[in-house]
């Protein structure tokens, strides 16, 4: 599954070098987990834009608790609407949590979420989103709502 996500991620990242629709980004944010594991987190994202359709992977580590988690994402948004600069999405996709720790196992979780893009200038951007993530047994430790802030620069 984690090669499944990083090879995504890498195709993203890679994109279509003659895209203009080629982003990667920097982001900040916290996972609010339904089991008291809150967790700060800072991630990279890589994004090809197809018209109103996004495909995006994303990699983010957090040291806030005792075990450090690594999240690799892949997601699809859709861009809903365009209110004054701003872009909002809707978007939905699949975790990967691999807590760096002999005690926790490793698994998937589904993710539903909105996001948003406020255009500094004609190749940056500020984002904001916002997903609530569901794991199973395993992973249900890291269920929550997830907030996000960051910057994208676009190709």
């Amino acid at each position: 599954m984690k090669k499944v996500i990083l090879a995504i991620a890498l195709f993203v990242a890679a994109g279509f070098a003659q895209a203009a629709d080629t982003s990667v980004g920097v982001y900040g944010g916290r996972l609010f987990a339904t089991s008291n594991q809150d967790l700060n987190l800072v991630g990279a994202s890589a994004e090809q834009k197809f018209d109103k359709i996004g495909v995006q992977g994303t990699f983010d580590r957090s040291t806030t608790q005792v075990t450090t988690l690594n999240r690799y994402t892949a997601t699809v948004s859709y861009d809903v609407a365009q209110i004054g600069p701003v872009t909002t999405n809707v978007h939905a996709g699949v975790a990967y949590l691999d807590p760096q720790s002999t005690k926790a196992g490793n698994g998937g979780a589904g993710l539903v979420g909105v996001g948003f893009a406020y255009p500094v200038t004609q190749k940056v951007s500020l984002t904001t989103d916002y997903a609530y993530q569901k794991g199973n047994n395993i992973t249900q430790a890291y269920n929550g709502s997830i907030v996000t802030g960051g910057v994208k620069y676009t190709f």
